[in-house]
């Protein structure tokens, strides 16, 4: 499937990035609106605990150097790791919402999402809450709400602002390894 003359027809103008990202996601269900909200804030809230609050505090200060901070945000998410193992080991695990479907994301675009082959989102016009894992440094969790257009394309409706940029910046690694892959099949 030409994934970009899809979009196109769709009315959707923005580039795309190959990538295989896992997702899950369901149909708006207006009973767990609520539930939707709280865990999109809950997944922008990253920066939440004492120490990243710290962290955040002694960057705006400029009281780091660039080098210090790389190390602090090194240090930051080894302490995440951590945090999450010793969660798995005392069975507290993230609250995350049970999704109703899971699939396989082939392409990204800063406004869209595309399944990939055999997958679907489901009814053309109806909204859904989705959940990506982005695996740039540091790794996160990102919460979506989307309208579907076509059974494996789902338009960006709603990404919170904190994730924006970040999952911007992934949709141009992932565009800008399509360029490098296609440059090195040419040589």
């Amino acid at each position: 499937m030409e994934y970009k003359a899809l979009l196109e027809s769709l009315g959707i103008q923005t580039r795309l990035g190959k990538c295989s990202l896992s997702v899950a996601y369901e149909h708006i269900n207006e009973q767990r609106a609520q539930s939707y909200e709280e865990e999109f804030a809950a997944l922008a809230g990253f920066e939440q605990s004492p120490m990243l609050k710290w962290i955040k505090t002694m960057h705006s200060k400029n009281t780091l150097s660039e080098e210090g901070m790389v190390i602090v945000e090194i240090l930051t998410e080894m302490y995440k790791k951590l945090d999450k193992l010793e969660r798995l080991l005392t069975h507290k695990e993230e609250n995350l919402l049970p999704l109703a479907r899971e699939g396989r994301l082939a392409f990204v675009g800063h406004n869209a999402l595309c399944l990939g082959a055999g997958q679907s989102f489901g009814e053309i016009g109806g909204r859904i809450y989705a959940r990506v894992f982005v695996p740039l440094f540091p790794e996160r969790i990102v919460g979506i709400f989307a309208k579907v257009l076509h059974p494996q394309i789902a338009q960006i409706e709603h990404i919170h602002i904190k994730n924006r940029t970040y999952f911007d910046t992934f949709v141009a690694e992932c565009e800008r390894s399509m360029i490098l892959d296609a440059k090195s099949l040419k040589e």
